[in-house]
């Protein structure tokens, strides 16, 4: 995957041992997929309300977030993309929000 040129929430959908071993730096932990309660108001409020507002999921290798994508949309999301697996390229996103001035990192 190539890097973002765009501001959005990135949402790690990883186990916890996962995001302690390393982690996107503007990145929320959300495990959607196992639809935790207050998931769906916990990524609303993530996006100020807009279910517009561009969403990058990401996991290991791309299969959970993969699933997250699928729950939001239908949740009515309509910018929702898997990321694929964690990498360094998606730092790229949070240098497009910092740069846009738009968002600040959740960790």
């Amino acid at each position: 995957m190539g890097s973002f040129d765009r501001c959005a929430i990135v949402i790690d959908v990883r186990e916890q041992y996962e995001w302690d071993a390393g982690h996107v730096s503007c990145a929320t932990r959300i495990q959607i997929q196992k639809n935790p309660t207050n998931w769906r108001q916990d990524v609303l409020a993530l996006a100020g309300g807009n279910k517009e507002t561009p969403i990058v999921t990401y996991c290991a290798a791309g299969v959970r977030a993969q699933s997250a994508v699928d729950m939001l949309v239908q949740e009515g999301y309509t910018d929702a993309v898997n990321g694929g697996g964690y990498s360094t390229q998606l730092e790229s996103i949070c240098q497009a929000c910092f740069s846009t001035s738009r968002g600040s990192a959740s960790t």
